[in-house]
């Protein structure tokens, strides 16, 4: 029911930013503000709960009513999935059935509007002013759920990007097509979570930038795969640079974010020992490549 995240009005955005500041467990769950519509349509299935003999021609807005209070009840902090995960942990993140219940949302409004269009439209000029005035509707709906662009912004993601591509781009002109790269850290997938300043799916770079090279990182977790890299990243790095390259890879990027300032001081010494190469670094020096066949 609050506007989304950075909201054009300032009033509204002021509103959004007390919210997130002085309240817990806000998330991915910040992402999922219904708008101003959407929330108008939430408010009418909530009502329709109590009316339900003058909705009785609607059975649309009455399933929908009842659907949604099943997703409030299940996916609200303390509500019925708490007593289902007592007897299965295999069900997590109930906070995403805000997409149903938008959807939900989205039925409530269009029955009323198809309500109002059949018993107050029925003359051609008036339909025509009725579809002009959804487009403005579809107008406002789009000024209330989107944000302006952040020129700054962008242009990290882009230089971001370009300095990732130009890094990986390196290693597949240094190596052969179908070259096996290890990637440091290890880790699992899916949803490792961040390790220090590395984001989840960092690893993915590889996959981005690269049409010839093969990656380690995306093993599915349990498999065999991601459970040799899981036994290999317990050894201590001199054996894992050996059992990497027994394994036929051709060489490790590290993502130098994972690790602490003095743990890469030690591991960088480690590996000039014993890859006895020079690596291929990215731009800001936050991802290296040492490549086996460069001893």
């Amino acid at each position: 029911m609050l506007p989304r995240q950075g909201h054009r009005r300032e009033i509204l955005m002021r509103l959004r930013n007390l919210y997130d500041s002085a309240y817990p467990l806000v998330n991915e769950n910040g992402m999922s503000s219904l708008g101003m519509f959407m929330a108008a349509g939430f408010v009418i299935l909530c009502l329709v709960l109590f009316m339900r003999k003058r909705a009785s021609k609607q059975s649309n807005l009455q399933t929908g009513s009842i659907l949604n209070l099943a997703a409030i009840l299940f996916g609200t902090v303390g509500g019925y999935a708490v007593a289902l995960s007592f007897f299965t942990g295999a069900i997590r993140c109930y906070n995403r059935l805000s997409i149903f219940i938008a959807m939900f949302s989205l039925i409530a409004i269009d029955c009323v509007l198809q309500l109002v269009y059949e018993k107050w439209f029925q003359k051609r000029w008036l339909r025509i002013a009725f579809g002009a005035g959804m487009f403005c509707v579809m107008l406002c709906g789009i000024y209330d759920q989107t944000v302006p662009t952040n020129p700054a912004v962008y242009a990290d993601f882009n230089r971001n990007f370009d300095a990732d591509a130009a890094f990986v781009q390196a290693i597949e002109a240094a190596e052969e097509e179908q070259a096996m790269i290890y990637q440091m850290p290890y880790m699992r997938y899916p949803e490792n979570g961040g390790i220090h300043e590395m984001l989840d799916y960092a690893h993915m770079v590889g996959y981005l930038h690269s049409d010839t090279l093969h990656w380690s990182y995306g093993a599915s977790v349990g498999r065999e795969g991601d459970q040799w890299m899981s036994a290999v990243n317990e050894l201590p790095l001199q054996d894992q640079i050996t059992a990497i390259q027994e394994a036929g890879f051709a060489g490790i990027y590290i993502d130098w974010d994972a690790y602490l300032e003095d743990e890469r001081i030690a591991m960088e010494a480690i590996l000039s020992d014993y890859v006895n190469a020079n690596p291929i670094v990215n731009v800001d020096g936050t991802k290296a490549y040492y490549s086996f066949d460069k001893k």
